[in-house]
């Protein structure tokens, strides 16, 4: 079964589960019922995808983040966010679950810009939305009908 390969793998990983993901990869690796529940999926590939090493997002790399997010840690806006970069502090790579907290601490210290993480593009670069509101109004691009 795919779902007992994929709880054995992690298991195998040496990655550092809590007690209750490392409980349920030991119950789904073991699992011989008929199938298991979409919840019991959902959350085996939740683990999975949380665990996977990010080297870059959306074009930057997580080594320059974490170097320049730890040389500026004391202006971090809680002791929880200077622990969080001390414990990435020389590495190259960030746990996928933990991508948005570093982008959010590097948007903090002015190093990303808001809409690098949060996903949500500046009005000035959503092209869509113009091209949407200029068809509403019957003119197509640069204004002609």
């Amino acid at each position: 079964m795919l779902a007992s390969a994929i709880a054995n793998g992690l298991r195998g990983s040496g990655l550092e589960f809590t007690d209750w993901e490392a409980d349920f990869l030991e119950d789904i690796g073991t699992f011989r019922g008929p199938q298991l529940s979409y919840r019991q999926v959902e959350k085996l590939l939740q683990i999975r995808d949380d665990y996977e090493q990010i080297k870059q997002f959306r074009g930057l790399l997580a080594q320059t983040l974490i170097q320049r997010c730890y040389e500026a840690r004391a202006d971090l806006p809680s002791e929880a966010d200077e622990e969080f970069i001390e414990s990435y502090r020389g590495k190259d790579t960030i746990r996928r679950k933990h991508v948005g907290r570093l982008m959010r601490c590097a948007a903090s210290l002015g190093f990303v810009e808001d809409y690098m993480w949060s996903g949500t593009p500046p009005q000035e670069f959503d092209v869509q939305a113009e091209r949407s509101a200029e068809q509403a109004n019957g003119r197509g691009m640069f204004g002609t009908p």
